[in-house]
């Protein structure tokens, strides 16, 4: 599991990579686990991992 203030790498279902630093992980429901990445480009986005519309395939700690 990424740590806060982590780099991560992002792989999208679509063939996507985006880098960026883990800035906020938390969860909703109980069920959905969220993580807010500010990527390389400036963009922050606040992605739900595990719900399958987000298109999310996997997130890598890079300093692990």
């Amino acid at each position: 599991m990424p740590q806060i203030g982590h780099r991560v790498r992002v792989t999208f279902r679509d063939g996507r990579v985006r880098e960026g630093i883990l800035v906020d992980m938390y969860t909703e429901c109980f069920i959905y686990l969220h993580m807010v990445i500010k990527f390389d480009d400036g963009e922050t986005v606040d992605l739900c991992i595990n719900d399958i519309s987000e298109g999310v395939a996997c997130v890598e700690d890079l300093e692990m």
